[in-house]
């Protein structure tokens, strides 16, 4: 025994109807509420594509500017010292309060262009230029440094 797949009826013989754009196997009492398909449905074949060939990229090429520490504290206490609210502050660089709100949290990271207005808006330094970084050796073995020398952690020999 089959089952019809539009009520769920079990029976001897199904037939192939096309039921709203899907081909389905139903009964002889649902054959009514589709068109009766007299030769197979042909199954589409899917189609075959090229694989994509994605270049390499550093994606932190572009990037020569980083965020200050304590940014978020920076913003907040010169707009309190300025007088202003966050929402004239919001309005002169074109955001939202809560936007403001979540940069002073710390919630939210600004973007290169936002930070720049705040600069102006503000007069304070929020982004500064990246120095080239050297690589740093272990003191005490000679080798790269470790997670432990960042730390300030003595080796532990036993």
């Amino acid at each position: 025994m089959m089952l019809c797949e539009l009520c769920g009826r079990e029976t001897k013989k199904l037939t192939t109807v096309l039921v709203e754009g899907t081909t389905m196997e139903v009964c002889e009492g649902c054959a009514g509420y589709g068109k009766i398909l007299t030769e197979p449905v042909k199954k589409e074949t899917p189609v075959k594509s090229s694989p994509r060939k994605y270049q390499e990229r550093d994606i932190f090429e572009g990037m020569d500017t980083v965020l200050v520490p304590n940014w978020a504290k920076k913003i907040k206490n010169t707009r309190e010292k300025k007088g202003l609210t966050r929402e004239q502050l919001g309005a002169a660089i074109g955001q939202r309060t809560i936007t403001i709100s979540h940069l002073e949290n710390g919630e939210l990271h600004p973007t290169d262009e936002m930070a720049k207005k705040i600069e102006r808006e503000l007069n304070i330094v929020l982004l500064e230029k990246i120095t080239s970084t050297q690589k740093t050796t272990n003191t005490t073995t000679g080798g790269e440094r470790t997670i432990g020398d960042l730390l300030g952690h003595e080796n532990n020999q036993t």
